[in-house]
């Protein structure tokens, strides 16, 4: 879905997205109008090394992480759980959160002890991030 979406984005605004640094494409848009928007039925925000998509009609919020070359679907502890408590489909969810960002981390550190997750290096030195290996 983050691809489906920063893709359409970028085709929205005319840009070719840089497949070895993304961040590249959208950093120079961060200082225009283009920064902020509507896509379809989403409102987007162009911010640090991410874009936020906010669905208009069900409120579903997803974070694409733009500094991982072509991989947009890298899980960030705190958005990860913003995914799932805004998700429509996945709600009403079977556990209680209570601190986004610690359930976040607990969950994504326990997905990758399990082997449902892989580390990936970003192109920031030293930086790395977690994505589904069934991608």
């Amino acid at each position: 879905m983050a691809k489906e979406l920063i893709h359409g984005l970028a085709d929205k605004l005319g840009v070719t997205i840089d497949e070895d640094n993304p961040l590249r494409t959208f950093n120079i848009l961060k200082f225009d109008k283009r920064k902020s928007g509507v896509f379809d039925d989403w409102n987007y925000f162009l911010h640090g090394f991410h874009c936020r998509f906010n669905n208009c009609s069900t409120g579903q919020l997803i974070e694409v992480s733009l500094n991982f070359g072509k991989e947009f679907g890298v899980l960030d502890p705190l958005f990860f759980m913003q995914f799932l408590k805004t998700t429509p489909q996945l709600n009403p969810l079977p556990f209680n959160l209570c601190h986004d960002y610690y359930d976040g981390v607990q969950i994504l550190e326990r997905l990758f002890e399990l082997g449902g997750l892989e580390k990936i290096r970003s192109v920031v030195d030293g930086d790395f991030g977690l994505v589904s290996k069934k991608r």
